[in-house]
């Protein structure tokens, strides 16, 4: 096939698309229309996207960080040293048994900005170019504890093109006893500002065999292109050890179904605050209004205290849903063309923008 003629197919596709869009508002309320990050794949692996060697500041090698985390049965590791990339380990064996290392380094000259995917690149004190350049080389941009270094809802609204934030930080609230709970509340005020942004736990180690905030991807495949695009696309959940394992979510039309591994406390959180709270269950579900703007949940083990972080999720096609389509069409490059029933992005990805009732 031409180019001509693949234009004209992808002329004649997107055309189809927008006409079936058109014909799927006109027969659906506002509330029907709800954007989840989350794909159904078939595994979950157990990742770390910020930690120190002594090519910085921490007390281990390289070599000893990668190897106290595959003991502790990570599946990969995002090595953050201070403005110094400090290499890669090894492609993992084909049976997925080895541990997979995606390249990493800290920027410390604006803000503190973690390059995951992407080693060394432009120097600079102007954390924009940084953001920028991180995504030119095909890597995922996290800010990183951005209360400690002074960030606010303003300064994180000020800034574009990084998918990741931090929202709980164990070296920061649990080593130095600092900004307790604030990233998250950080994390509310920039999703209720119509900013789309999935927020993750990390270690932030500087002491090995710490196993305190992690992130749990889906994924086809152990490897830093199905690692990437999860982060990218928030199809993960982050979480505190001791936290409740997510064993199930669903989202069949308007309700979000959800089940984990131990009784736990939910909170259904959006631009209102606490829209709904079940305590002491290892399984709930919600029924999505359209008023949220955004939702998210967050999960605390019974037992333990211990937070699950699902990623937010967009809900209603209303004032604060325009603002969101904006963000996933100019900084992410994805384009929301869909109806209650799917989302066709551009990649070829099929999403998940569903809720005919």
């Amino acid at each position: 096939m031409d180019n001509t003629h693949k234009e004209i197919v992808n002329v004649i596709r997107l055309v189809s698309l927008l006409l079936l869009l058109l014909i799927a508002l006109s027969c659906s309320k506002e509330s029907d229309m709800i954007y989840s990050p989350y794909i159904h794949k078939e595994y979950i692996y157990k990742g770390q996207l910020h930690c120190h060697s002594n090519k910085s500041d921490g007390n281990g090698t390289p070599a000893q960080v990668f190897n106290a985390y595959k003991k502790l049965g990570y599946d990969f590791v995002c090595l953050t040293d201070h403005d110094i990339f400090a290499g890669e380990n090894a492609t993992p064996k084909p049976d997925g048994t080895e541990l997979f290392s995606l390249a990493g380094v800290e920027e410390t000259h604006a803000e503190h900005i973690g390059r995951i995917g992407s080693d060394v690149g432009i120097v600079s004190d102007n954390a924009q170019v940084i953001i920028n350049d991180i995504v030119a080389k095909g890597g995922v941009a996290n800010i990183c504890h951005p209360h400690l270094v002074g960030m606010d809802a303003t300064a994180l609204l000020a800034i574009t093109g990084y998918d990741l934030m931090e929202i709980k930080n164990y070296m920061v609230e649990d080593v130095w006893n600092s900004y307790k709970g604030t990233d998250e509340s950080l994390w509310d005020q920039v999703l209720a500002s119509g900013r789309l942004v999935w927020g993750v736990a990390v270690d932030d180690t500087h002491v090995m065999d710490r196993d305190l905030g992690f992130t749990s991807v889906m994924v086809y495949a152990n490897s830093k292109d199905e690692i990437l695009d999860s982060l990218r696309n928030g199809n993960f959940y982050t979480m505190e050890k001791d936290g409740s394992l997510i064993n199930k979510i669903d989202l069949v039309g308007t309700t979000l179904y959800i089940e984990v591994s131990d009784a736990s406390d939910f909170d259904f959180i959006g631009s209102g605050g606490v829209f709904q709270k079940n305590i002491g269950v290892k399984s709930t579900y919600y029924k999505i209004t359209g008023e949220e703007g955004y939702l998210r949940v967050r999960i605390t083990n019974s037992a333990s205290g211990k937070h699950t972080w699902m990623q937010p999720m967009i809900t209603g096609l209303n004032s604060s849903m325009v603002n969101y389509n904006v963000k996933i069409l100019s900084e992410t490059g994805r384009v929301v063309i869909g109806s209650p029933i799917a989302t066709l992005f551009e990649d070829g990805r099929v999403g998940v923008i569903t809720g005919v009732s």
